[in-house]
């Protein structure tokens, strides 16, 4: 169960930005949303977790964290292509399940 929480939580931002990325006029503005909101929000926690880490480790003196920017554009770089897919994805399937009122 703690399992599929975890994987919910991964999750969420990406749907949530390609959720949102429905709401544009335009094909390619709904897939880039998705791909930037889900790098931003993966960012952005990475940036604070990161931040609060390297707080704790310069109190310790023992270990060296890598730096809270760094952190983020890392996880920025990596979930940007997983968001666009995303999208894509979600675009695909809402555009061929639609169905045509007369």
């Amino acid at each position: 169960m703690e399992a599929l929480a975890w994987s919910m939580l991964v999750a969420a931002p990406f749907l949530v930005s390609a959720a949102i990325g429905r709401l544009l006029p335009k094909t390619w503005q709904k897939i880039a949303f998705s791909g930037l909101g889900a790098a931003a929000i993966h960012a952005t926690v990475a940036y604070w977790m990161q931040r609060d880490m390297t707080a704790r480790f310069s109190e310790a003196g023992t270990l060296q964290a890598a730096g809270p920017l760094r952190a983020a554009l890392e996880a920025a770089i990596v979930t940007f292509p997983i968001g666009l897919c995303v999208g894509l994805i979600l675009h695909l399937s809402t555009r061929f399940t639609r169905t045509k009122l007369a």
